[in-house]
């Protein structure tokens, strides 16, 4: 994950024309860190400021969803 972050093509066209989309990934990487952890909280706070940076970061939210309807309907 770091070394998809840090690659140059990553750094060099998001940083020089889509700017500050690395904060929005970059709070949806800790958002989606959480959400491993089972801090549902922590989380989706964080998916809403990914989202509220740049609403782009929607697009991930699909993953969020799918991931947290799995653990609640999991059965024990």
């Amino acid at each position: 994950m770091i070394l998809a972050l840090i690659s140059p093509s990553i750094l060099l066209i998001d940083n020089g024309h889509f700017q500050y989309n690395s904060v929005m990934l970059g709070s949806f990487v800790l958002g989606f860190n959480f959400l491993l952890k089972k801090n549902f909280f922590m989380s989706i706070l964080f998916a809403a400021i990914s989202v509220n940076f740049k609403i782009m970061g929607a697009y991930y939210l699909l993953s969020f969803a799918i991931y947290c309807l799995k653990q609640t309907f999991k059965k024990n």
